[in-house]
């Protein structure tokens, strides 16, 4: 894969030419953000992006997850990679990508 269908690909993904060109203005509104620094991405993948993983994301009652139960926590993770839908295993890969 050349160089430059690497970066269609991951721009596929996250739109990063879209969020490059706003850089200098969302350093300015998160360094300003109260009472901590902090920016909102609104949209922050593409809406067809979003739509696809939200559409593939696994059922909670299946095997795939953990469930981590404690006095100050009830929730569900899923660590194993290999289990990931494929769609959301490409923006999970991308979003921990440098």
């Amino acid at each position: 894969m050349s160089c430059l269908q690497t970066v269609a690909q991951a721009d596929r993904l996250f739109p990063y030419s879209r969020w490059n060109s706003q850089l200098p203005a969302l350093a300015k509104q998160y360094k300003q953000g109260n009472p901590v620094p902090h920016v909102l991405l609104r949209d922050f993948l593409e809406p067809e992006v979003g739509s696809a993983v939200a559409e593939e994301f696994p059922a909670h009652n299946t095997d795939a997850w953990t469930q981590y139960k404690h006095h100050n926590e009830n929730k569900l993770g899923m660590a194993k990679r290999e289990l990931f839908p494929s769609g959301l295993g490409e923006v999970t890969d991308e979003l921990n990508s440098p």
